[in-house]
């Protein structure tokens, strides 16, 4: 668990092995071979490592949540029916990133200029009110670090662990991540932008609602998080993902 969890955080990080063995005052090849788990670091080893990646050691008992996700299978043939190649997928993104947060920010009834939006995109401080702006930043930062660093596929909230089911296939992996995290209380904005750059990583599409669908999206989110049928709001994903793909 640990080497994953190191491998994972590195990567977060955009750090090389090299690069956090220096940071920590490890060798390269003992970081090696703990993201290969041919060896475990001793506790105040591990301590020193995960601080170089601004990370903590701690002990936490939580419960796991199922991987039982409600949507159609159909919706993962839908999404590999849209696959391209990694590249093509990180550009389209990046050419749609302001609104991919207009919609961000519309869902949560943030309400700020396309002017102000783009600034946020290109990583331009604003002012104004200070939590919308706050929080506009805070989606910003997320969509950025997604695109360039999609974090793992885990999270723990309400004393759950959530946490993508590594034996099922790309996008459907990343589909019921996505529904049992929301149903689980994650915050959706940030979920889906993980869930999203993962996506990306893959060849699929970024996933997000077009503006006009706000309101529709606003509603399947509260029907996933009630009842944990994430069928609709997967659907108007996709569907958004297919008229972005179109227009």
């Amino acid at each position: 668990m640990f080497a994953k969890l190191l491998r994972e955080a590195r990567h977060e990080a955009g750090m090389s092995q090299s690069e956090l063995a220096a940071l920590s005052g490890t060798s390269r090849a003992a970081i090696a071979d703990y993201e290969a788990g041919r060896k475990n670091p001793r506790i105040h080893t591990a301590e020193r490592i995960l601080r170089a990646l601004d990370a903590t050691l701690t002990v936490a008992r939580v419960s796991r949540t199922a991987h039982g996700a409600v949507f159609s299978t159909a919706s993962v043939e839908h999404l590999l029916g849209l696959i391209v190649s990694p590249a093509l997928a990180r550009d389209d993104a990046m050419t749609v990133r302001t609104e991919i947060l207009e919609s961000a920010c519309a869902v949560e009834g943030i309400h700020l200029s396309w002017g102000e939006l783009k600034a946020l995109s290109d990583g331009i401080t604003l002012s104004g009110d200070p939590l919308d702006v706050w929080r506009a930043t805070e989606l910003a930062r997320s969509i950025h670090n997604a695109m360039k660093h999609p974090g793992p596929l885990r999270t723990i909230t309400g004393g759950t662990l959530v946490e993508a089911d590594d034996s099922a296939p790309d996008g459907a992996r990343e589909l019921r991540y996505l529904v049992n995290a929301i149903a689980a209380g994650a915050d959706p904005s940030l979920t889906l932008h993980t869930v999203s750059g993962n996506l990306v990583r893959a060849g699929m599409p970024w996933l997000y609602p077009q503006y006009a669908q706000v309101a529709n999206y606003r509603q399947a989110l509260v029907t996933t998080k009630r009842t944990g049928d994430g069928t609709a709001l997967v659907n108007l994903l996709l569907t958004s993902a297919q008229n972005g793909r179109t227009r």
